[in-house]
């Protein structure tokens, strides 16, 4: 399977999420099977761009965007119906970040450096900073090579500096009087 989503993903094709890695249970949550099975497909893509020579921060990216909710089905799930359609829009999401994070540190103590480093760039693109349990774990062991890639977000920005002063994208909006759009990082605006 890893190798038609990484042929599709490679020539700019819709992926369609297969139905066997989109399941929840009626409690909406993922069975262990379905998550079993959704990681090894991204283990699986993971392990063949690292063997192309051909993985980058793009691939990552590629496994959180591009599929279709159009999902091939084999069957309507299990006998009772307990199993539905999740609508997942991504193979890997923060969820995953501790599993995406021990793949590295195991590949990195078993001398595979570029999987250890291809797994901790997956694991960036999937660390979410509200999540405590991620969090704690990149915080706890900065020598890491999660670490590198994540970092950026706890960097202290000096409160006297432009990027303090400038708003998120998308909070200046032109109906508001003082507001200059154009140059918004620059430009003071009264208060």
């Amino acid at each position: 399977m890893a190798a038609v989503v990484r042929h599709r993903i490679e020539q700019y094709q819709p992926v369609p999420m297969p139905w066997a890695l989109d399941l929840v249970n009626a409690d909406g949550r993922e069975p262990a099977e379905v998550c079993a099975l959704r990681r090894s497909v991204a283990h699986e893509l993971i392990q063949q761009w690292v063997e192309a020579g051909t993985f980058n921060h793009d691939s990552a990216w590629d496994m959180l965007g591009g599929w279709t909710g159009r999902r091939y089905r084999r069957n309507a799930g299990d006998a009772e119906g307990a199993l539905r359609s999740a609508g997942r829009p991504a193979l890997l999401d923060s969820g995953d970040f501790v599993w995406l994070y021990r793949l590295a540190t195991d590949a990195t103590t078993g001398g595979r450096g570029e999987m250890a480093e291809a797994f901790a760039v997956a694991a960036a693109t999937v660390f979410d900073l509200a999540d405590d349990e991620s969090a704690t774990l990149v915080l706890e062991d900065r020598t890491h090579r999660v670490w590198k890639h994540v970092s950026w977000w706890f960097d202290p920005v000096p409160l006297d500096s432009e990027v303090a002063r400038c708003p998120a994208p998308g909070l200046m909006e032109t109906s508001k009087p003082g507001r200059n759009t154009s140059d918004a990082c620059t430009e003071e605006v009264p208060r």
